[in-house]
């Protein structure tokens, strides 16, 4: 009998539980010469606009390292390139979940009116889907929704 069962779509499975799982990690927080930055257009070929933190837009390389999903909206650690000339090019080291966005914001790391910045720089609902927060046409319509509800209920009476 062999020591594992299952076929290759078995053991898919499993790798998928194990990487959807809720791993904490360590909260990474900047050191010398690495800024916050939000993204703010994906620009092809894992380039991307973003605005650091020090009020400067950057265009930032995303590493083969980082296997992960970025938009418009996220918030990353970057460290700016030494060898560069310009100051206008970084790379990413770190990109954040939602649930450390909201430590660096508890902590005081970065500001509380992330959504502020993002609208005066882009201007886009979408961007606060990716922080989990919901704009507030979307409230217009779920308020909208419930009260079309309510009337059906007392209709029904």
């Amino acid at each position: 009998m062999p020591p594992t069962k299952g076929g290759k779509r078995q053991k898919k499975h499993q790798e998928n539980e194990t990487r959807d799982m809720d791993i904490a990690r360590q909260l990474a927080l900047k050191q010398e010469g690495e800024e916050y930055a939000l993204i703010l257009k994906e620009l092809g070929n894992r380039m991307f606009r973003a605005y650091c933190f020090d009020e400067k837009e950057r265009r930032i390389h995303i590493p083969k390292s980082i296997r992960q999903r970025l938009g418009a909206g996220s918030l990353v650690l970057v460290a700016k390139r030494e060898y560069a000339t310009e100051d206008n090019e970084a790379d990413i080291v770190h990109a954040y979940f939602k649930e450390e966005i909201k430590q660096l914001q508890e902590f005081g790391y970065i500001s509380d009116n992330l959504e502020a910045i993002m609208e005066a720089k882009i201007g886009t609902a979408a961007i606060m889907e990716n922080l989990g927060k919901k704009s507030k046409k979307n409230e217009v319509v779920e308020d909208e929704e419930q009260q079309q509800e309510e009337q059906v209920d007392i209709d029904d009476l």
